[in-house]
C-alpha cells in the first residue's frame, strides 16, 4: 500500500492552512493547481486520535483514494452514502493523519 501521497497547501478561510487535491503522484496534484506540491505521508489515526482528512481506502486497489481535509465532500463522492459500499465490501472511510515530509522538488520523478 502507499503511504506516500502529493498536495497542494491552501491557507482556509479559519486562518489554517490545509492540504487538498490530494493524488499518488505529484503530476496530478499540479493538474489542479499551481504552487508548491508537497510531498505527503498518510497513515490511518489510531484509537482515541482525531484528525480532519478522510480518505477511502479500496479493497480491491489495496490503496487511498478520494482524500479530503473534512468528512462533508468526502461522502459526496458516494451518491447512495460511503455506508453502502462499505456493505458491499468495496472498501471502507477511513480517518488520516496527513504528515508533511517537504515540497517535491520536479527533477524527482
Amino acid at each position: 500500500m502507499n503511504t506516500i501521497f502529493y498536495g497542494l497547501k491552501h491557507k482556509c478561510p479559519d486562518g489554517v492552512e490545509r492540504f487538498f487535491h490530494i493524488f499518488p503522484h505529484p503530476k496530478l496534484a499540479l493538474m489542479c493547481g499551481s504552487g508548491p506540491v508537497y510531498e505527503l505521508e498518510l497513515r490511518e489515526t489510531e484509537k482515541g486520535e482525531v484528525s480532519d482528512y478522510w480518505g477511502w481506502y479500496d479493497n480491491e486497489k489495496n490503496d487511498y483514494s478520494m482524500i479530503y481535509p473534512n468528512k462533508t465532500p468526502f461522502k459526496m463522492c458516494f451518491p447512495y452514502g460511503y455506508e453502502a459500499e462499505e456493505k458491499a465490501g468495496k472498501g471502507r472511510a477511513v480517518n488520516l493523519v496527513v504528515v508533511e515530509r517537504g515540497i517535491w522538488k520536479k527533477d524527482d520523478v
